[in-house]
């Protein structure tokens, strides 16, 4: 038939992602030296990179600007969202994200995205698109059999020295 489905993956990179995130919990930070008055803490007002708060944080301000979307969480895949309406699976890992859809419905979902966040587009891969993208220093790549990924060198290397499996 010629209504062939052609489903890509859509992958992106939010920028300074934590820092779009409100923090709730009071977190105290001690100022650097040239900056310090006796017995003064800084608290923080937004999540900061490297914080458990920052994790957490980040997760909701996901889930609140998919969700009015039209996305509904995953509930046993952690940061994993889908929307029925667009037929689109989408997960974040920190700031990075994959959505796999048709072309059209991944560039609705990058307009979500850019109504809020500053952001970028590392790939599109899939028929008719970018052949390979890079996502978690893992590479998924199209080819005439479909999608293949590909694991991190560095990891596979270091797997390989420890159950020492070189020759």
């Amino acid at each position: 038939s010629g209504s062939e489905r052609r489903r890509v993956v859509g992958i992106r990179d939010v920028s300074v992602a934590s820092m779009h995130a409100k923090i709730r919990a009071k977190i105290a930070l001690i100022p650097p030296p040239d900056l310090r008055r006796l017995g003064r803490k800084w608290r923080l007002r937004q999540a900061v990179y490297g914080t458990r708060e920052a994790s957490r944080c980040w997760a909701e301000e996901i889930s609140a600007t998919v969700e009015p979307s039209g996305f509904e969480k995953v509930m046993i895949v952690p940061n994993f969202w889908y929307s029925k309406t667009l037929d689109v699976s989408m997960g974040a890992h920190g700031d990075d994200f994959y959505a796999e859809g048709e072309p059209e419905d991944i560039l609705k979902v990058e307009e979500i995205f850019l109504k809020k966040w500053t952001c970028r587009r590392i790939a599109l891969v899939g028929p008719g698109h970018d052949e390979e993208g890079k996502i978690l220093k893992r590479s998924l790549k199209w080819t005439e059999k479909g999608f293949e990924l590909e694991p991190d060198p560095r990891h596979v290397q270091n797997l390989i020295e420890k159950f020492e499996l070189q020759a």
